[in-house]
């Protein structure tokens, strides 16, 4: 495997702050019962997960793997 691309280490953050994006919003859909702010919070959670798939596999494409930071966990449904 060649060097690291320099930029790596921002398409990393991008990602993981998009999956971060996905949890933050994924989780309280799932606990909201009014179905109109469900509706919004789970589309925009799906656009999250959109975007973090993007980069992810931006990041696949140079060999490379994503580093998870401690924070991506946060927002998971065991809260």
């Amino acid at each position: 495997m060649g060097e690291e691309p320099n930029y790596l280490s921002t398409l990393n953050a991008i990602t993981n702050g998009e999956r971060r994006g996905f949890q933050f919003l994924d989780v309280p859909s799932r606990k909201i019962r009014d179905p109109q702010p469900t509706t919004l919070l789970r589309q925009l959670a799906i656009r999250e997960a959109e975007h973090a798939a993007t980069f992810e596999k931006c990041i696949s494409k140079l060999r490379q793997e994503i580093i998870e930071t401690s924070d991506d966990r946060e927002f998971s449904d065991s809260k």
